[in-house]
């Protein structure tokens, strides 16, 4: 099997602080890939030498362009930000500088599963940090594969992340980050992939040539559990827990190669720190894995329970705290233009749409009344809510209210709910219960950037996705997403078609539903020569801006300008800077 592997470590990064271990901990990883036969492409910064997105894209064409390598690994350590969930960059020497000089990793993985190269590994030994600065918050990056059409069969692609995704609020500032930065990812992994760790190695092929290997799958479950401790050992405060994807779970497929006689090789333990320290990660990952089971459980009464038991626990009080504020928040059954908004838990400071909307408080919330003309079906598609500082731009959908729920002044959900004299409405009374429950895990899960298909939730999710998204179209705007990160996009296309032919009944009116920008972005309909109305007039959430790149000519050019003012987090917000943009187009008409 010929392999290639593009190594990347950058300790020092425009302005933020030098690193002690990305460089080094790319060379150990590359003195291991050149022992397996890898051809390899180190590039460091050491001796000054700057890192430019230009030299990474000119080696992973190169390999890709060749179409000899059944294997590509991509391993970078450094720093990187996480500007939402699932929308990670890592940054490079000329970063924040050049807003370009980053890869733009949600993007490149995406592209990747074109590359026509067999099974596709990247390895992300980043301290990720929230942008605390306008310049790092404007970094872009860019994409590093090349743009090439779909072929079958698509690869297997996996991705290790050193650490937990998390809500932008949990994520630590970059000083904070880089004292914690030690390599430890890479030094576990790298124990594993010599063949230190018994766990990890399996036998593969058939007598008498057996072969002793190490595959990702067995990988995950070792370094899951093996960095958190090896943190803990470092220091009891030094908290890391990994988040690892797996898609090559069968033979052939492997990364390292250790032997092909089984009797040559004497594998050994490390030596781990007390079993007993009591980890963020173990119980964070259960509460993860409990919340998108139960989303997508057709049996509820069955998965219900566990999820409860676990939210119980004094230490999940902040996740239970948001499950609790998403289920309880209702919007509003009805308004006399059948459509509107609820917002819970901050005030509406002003509004913006194409036709003039009333805001009024009621119930301790206020409420955005939306005018709409049934009758000659023109949707006002955008609308731009404005909190104190900052603003979201939400799809106006006919005959729905929609409800936004704010905590601690960060938007956390968005969902919405058939109005009372819709067709859908008693449909949505039979199975509120249960929606308004799982679309909160969801909203929960996704928020915290671990809302994800698993192999066993994939036709079942697929199932109960379709059957709801008609009430909610979040739920159908999660699923793509989960399905475009699984590599599923006849999936994502489904959720797409799906939604092109939903419509709602309203009184004596059959209106098309808008589709989600979002879903059409996915499923690459921009692309083609007709589609249908699409709202808003960007990604409602942040990640899809990761997706943006090739579709950018088709924004608004204030929503352009304004995008490079977004606030951390999973619903695209608008800063003080951004908002200014978008009200003064607004202002002229030129937006909506």
């Amino acid at each position: 099997m010929k392999k290639c592997a593009v190594i990347i470590g950058v300790d020092k990064t425009g302005g933020l602080p030098k690193l002690n271990a990305a460089g080094s901990g790319a060379i150990d990883f590359a003195n291991w890939a050149n022992k397996q036969g890898f051809e390899v492409t180190l590039l460091t910064d050491a001796n000054d030498r700057p890192v430019s997105i230009s030299d990474i894209k000119k080696a992973v064409k190169g390999y890709v362009e060749s179409q000899t390598y059944e294997q590509l690994i991509i391993y970078f350590s450094g720093h990187g930000i996480l500007r939402a969930p699932e929308y990670e960059l890592w940054l490079l020497t000329g970063s924040p500088d050049d807003p370009n000089e980053a890869v733009n990793l949600t993007s490149s993985i995406l592209l990747a599963r074109n590359a026509r190269i067999k099974h596709v590994v990247f390895i992300s030994d980043a301290c990720r940090s929230r942008p605390t600065t306008t310049e790092l918050s404007q970094v872009t990056g860019s994409t590093i594969f090349p743009n090439r059409s779909p072929h079958v069969p698509r690869p297997t692609v996996d991705v290790f992340y050193a650490t937990l995704p998390g809500d932008p609020a949990l994520e630590v500032p970059p000083d904070e980050a880089v004292v914690n930065y030690r390599g430890i990812f890479t030094e576990c992994m790298l124990k594993g992939l010599n063949g230190l760790v018994s766990q990890v190695i399996i036998e593969a092929g058939q007598p008498p040539q057996l072969q002793q290997v190490v595959p990702s799958w067995q990988l995950k479950n070792y370094l899951e559990s093996e960095v958190p401790l090896a943190a803990s050992a470092v220091h009891i405060k030094l908290k890391q827990e990994p988040d690892i994807r797996v898609e090559s779970h069968h033979p052939p497929s492997f990364l390292s190669l250790l032997s092909t006689n089984p009797q040559e090789h004497t594998p050994v333990l490390p030596i781990s720190p007390d079993k007993e320290i009591k980890l963020r990660g173990a119980a964070y990952g259960q509460i993860i894995e409990s919340l998108q089971a139960s989303a997508f459980s057709m049996s509820s009464e069955q998965a219900m329970p566990t999820v409860e038991a676990v939210l119980s626990r004094p230490e999940h009080s902040i996740l239970t705290k948001s499950v609790n504020r998403i289920v309880s928040a209702e919007g509003r059954p009805n308004f006399e233009t059948r459509t509107g908004f609820t917002v819970v838990g901050a005030k509406v400071k002003a509004t913006m749409a194409e036709t003039e909307v009333d805001v009024f408080e009621e119930n301790g919330n206020d409420h955005i009344r939306v005018p709409f003309n049934f009758e000659n079906g023109q949707p006002n598609q955008s609308i731009l809510i404005q909190f104190e500082d900052k603003a979201i731009l939400l799809a106006v959908l006919p005959g729905f209210i929609g409800t936004v729920v704010l905590e601690d002044k960060r938007v956390v959900t968005v969902n919405y709910t058939p109005c009372r004299s819709s067709d859908k409405y008693d449909e949505y009374q039979e199975v509120k219960g249960n929606l308004d429950k799982r679309r909160a895990f969801v909203a929960v899960a996704a928020r915290n950037g671990s809302f994800r298909l698993t192999d066993d939730m994939t036709v079942q999710g697929a199932q109960y996705l379709r059957s709801l998204k008609s009430i909610d179209p979040t739920l159908g705007l999660y699923a793509a997403y989960a399905y475009t990160q699984s590599g599923l996009m006849q999936e994502v296309r489904s959720v797409f078609e799906y939604m092109v032919r939903d419509k709602i009944h309203v009184d004596e009116y059959n209106i098309n539903i808008p589709v989600l920008f979002d879903v059409a972005l996915l499923a690459g309909a921009f692309s083609e020569s007709t589609f249908p109305p699409i709202a808003p007039a960007c990604p409602m959430l942040m990640q899809g801006w990761a997706y943006m790149d090739p579709y950018k000519n088709l924004l608004n050019p204030a929503i352009l300008a304004a995008s490079r003012h977004l606030l951390p987090g999973l619903w695209t917000t608008f800063s003080e800077e951004g908002l200014s943009i978008l009200q003064k187009a607004m202002n002229t008409k030129a937006l909506i």
